[in-house]
């Protein structure tokens, strides 16, 4: 069967057609309608979707392939094809194979530009934000089995940096699974549903897998796991300085390394408890002793600028505590989401 250079005007439906013959070409074909529908299609033998360029789109609407399913001799090629609006919800893709296909990506960077995702995602995501449907835990039970088999389909192509694309994405679809776990039941009193409400939030988002996400976008983005080090470490930095710490040389007998131009008294530093004297100290001065202190608090003493210095006081003891387990754990995810990114 030959659609090869085939071009479709209008509502384009194949849904609930069977494809018997030995191939079926679609090569450089192109579907100019709003909507091309191949829903519950069967297909018996090998099918192409290729585009004479990587990346091409072969539809200028919404391609659908839902519940589409494929015979066991049979097969489904998509080759430099751009998938950014194909829905594959129910879709069985154990037989499909997927050779430099452009995915769909969210809007902006924040949203998590950098992966790619199916378009059945953006989907749900624009509908939830406009009403939350009933039918949602069925709804993202499909969406992670096809991030799962996407997920499996790249590892065993040896494409990793794909493979964790779409294992951010299966988290995410579990992450919002176990949102909907817990409903209360109907008559239930309202401090059980009070109750339940507030343990689907904690559990979104106060989990261990919570942590993951925010720390690191789940191993996957560096980018977003060097931000949040770098908070941490500014974040621990302002505390020191309200904190007074590091103090200066004539109350603390440890040696310093020289920030700047020494004093008789040694360096000059500020403090919210000696606020009196602040026209005779260096806000920057201080300000940089904290960020150093800092940085070699959560890097574990590596980058080593105070030598045997403990902080002063019980609270800063506390705070320095903090930042030496949080610190290093954060600097992990980095390294991981580093790799994860580039690996081969």
């Amino acid at each position: 069967t030959n659609f090869s250079r085939a071009q479709f005007h209008g509502e384009t439906d194949f849904s609930g057609a069977e494809f018997h013959g030995k191939t079926t070409n679609f090569r450089v074909a192109q579907f100019h309608g709003e909507t091309t529908d191949f829903s519950r299609a069967q297909f018996h033998g090998k099918v192409f979707f290729l585009q004479g360029f990587l990346g091409g789109r072969f539809n200028e609407g919404i391609v659908t392939l839902r519940g589409i399913t494929v015979s066991e001799n049979a097969e489904i090629v998509f080759d430099g094809v751009n998938l950014s609006k194909t829905v594959f919800l129910e879709a069985d893709l154990a037989r499909v194979r997927f050779l430099d296909v452009k995915w769909n990506h969210a809007a902006g960077w924040w949203r998590g530009k950098w992966r790619s995702r199916l378009y059945d995602e953006a989907l749900w995501r624009e509908k939830r934000q406009k009403v939350a449907s009933p039918a949602d835990s069925d709804h993202l039970a499909q969406l992670a089995r096809l991030y799962r088999a996407l997920k499996a389909y790249y590892r065993q192509s040896g494409e990793y940096q794909l493979v964790g694309h779409f294992h951010y994405g299966l988290m995410e679809m579990q992450r919002h699974q176990r949102e909907m776990e817990d409903q209360p039941l109907k008559g239930a009193s309202r401090g059980g549903r009070l109750w339940l409400w507030l343990k689907r939030k904690s559990r979104k988002w106060f989990s261990w897998e919570a942590l993951y996400r925010f720390s690191s976008g789940y191993g996957e983005d560096y980018a977003w796991s060097a931000l949040m080090l770098g908070l941490l470490i500014v974040g621990f930095t302002a505390i020191y300085w309200s904190l007074g710490v590091p103090v200066p040389p004539d109350t603390q007998g440890s040696r310093w390394v020289s920030l700047g131009a020494p004093t008789a008294e040694g360096l000059r530093y500020v403090s919210l408890g000696a606020l009196a004297a602040l026209h005779q100290t260096s806000f920057w001065s201080h300000g940089l002793a904290a960020l150093l202190f800092s940085l070699q608090t959560a890097s574990l003493g590596r980058l080593h600028y105070f030598n045997d210095y403990t902080p002063p006081s019980p609270g800063a003891e506390i705070i320095y505590t903090l930042e030496s387990i949080l610190g290093p754990v954060q600097i992990a995810f980095f390294a991981v989401a580093l790799r994860n990114r580039f690996r081969r």
